[in-house]
């Protein structure tokens, strides 16, 4: 299964542990799922990554290692 992840779900994964979308890329880690992501959408998770609670960067690592290919 291939899935697009915009920012606002990469935002929500990498500041809330049990969200649904931490939850999607959870799924996608055990099933082998491709999590796929655009340019602009990187860069909006890395402009606005700050705001979120304190351990999000690590979190964002991590998410960031798991999206493929990069969507216009």
């Amino acid at each position: 299964m291939r899935l697009f992840v915009d920012a606002s779900v990469a935002l929500a994964a990498c500041g809330r542990p049990r969200g649904a979308s931490r939850a999607i890329f959870n799924a996608a880690a055990h099933n082998g799922w491709e999590l796929v992501s655009g340019s602009y959408s990187l860069a909006d998770v890395t402009r606005n990554l700050g705001k979120l609670p304190r351990g999000a960067a690590g979190e964002w690592q991590r998410a960031a290692g798991m999206l493929r290919g990069e969507l216009g």
